[in-house]
């Protein structure tokens, strides 16, 4: 896994909507990645 991978994971994250919210509820492998992505959804 490079760091544009990460970056543009990052990008969508912060960018997020319904949708991708749903998405990554659907691919906690995705969720592991960055823990704060964990936290953020969580709150």
């Amino acid at each position: 896994m490079n760091d544009s991978f990460d970056l543009m994971n990052e990008l969508k994250i912060e960018n997020a909507t319904k949708e991708q919210v749903v998405w990554l509820s659907e691919n906690p492998s995705v969720v592991r990645l960055n823990g704060s992505i964990g936290k953020a959804l969580s709150e």
